[in-house]
């Protein structure tokens, strides 16, 4: 069998940003509401908020408009390797588009999704500038809120300036 690798350090000690702890998110989520997690995110956020241009990934979809990846190979561009996003689960195999990313950020000012104390508690740093799912930093002199992600061919960025009730999707 395989050997269990030490920590890298003592849980709560250090804070170390890792897509597995969004991948476990995704199966608790699935283990407290009895649904896979692509179904509990399709009834119970994207729908009700009327995120139509936000779902899951599945490779068998016919979905209009999809992105392409590239990648640079030697200095050319060239379609990116096709990576089956239904693996990563809550830590990445939702598709969707700058139009509904900015809906998400109006949703995240309001109490549609989260009350004020819960939308309170997401933005609060617990440790190293992170906090529930969002780096919380200054940035040009301006409270920011932001998280990255990137998989083969693609990266995507979503910034919030919520003193100035900006929001950027790219």
């Amino acid at each position: 069998g395989e050997e269990l690798q030490p920590l890298d350090f003592k849980p709560g000690e250090k804070f170390a940003y890792n897509n597995n702890g969004y991948i476990v998110l995704g199966m608790v989520i699935e283990k407290v509401s009895g649904k896979p997690y692509c179904e509990f995110m399709r009834e119970e956020v994207f729908r009700p908020l009327s995120m139509t241009d936000t779902g899951c990934e599945e490779p068998s979809m016919i979905l209009k408009q999809r992105a392409s990846g590239y990648t640079r190979i030697d200095g050319n561009v060239a379609h990116a390797d096709y990576v089956d996003m239904r693996f990563p689960g809550g830590a990445g195999a939702i598709f969707s588009t700058v139009d509904d990313l900015l809906l998400w950020d109006r949703i995240l000012t309001s109490d549609r999704l989260l009350s004020a104390g819960a939308r309170a508690k997401l933005f609060t740093i617990v440790k190293g500038d992170y906090a529930y799912g969002w780096w919380v930093q200054t940035k040009f002199k301006r409270k920011a809120q932001w998280h990255r992600g990137n998989v083969s061919g693609f990266v995507a960025m979503l910034a919030r300036y919520p003193e100035e009730r900006l929001g950027i999707a790219v």
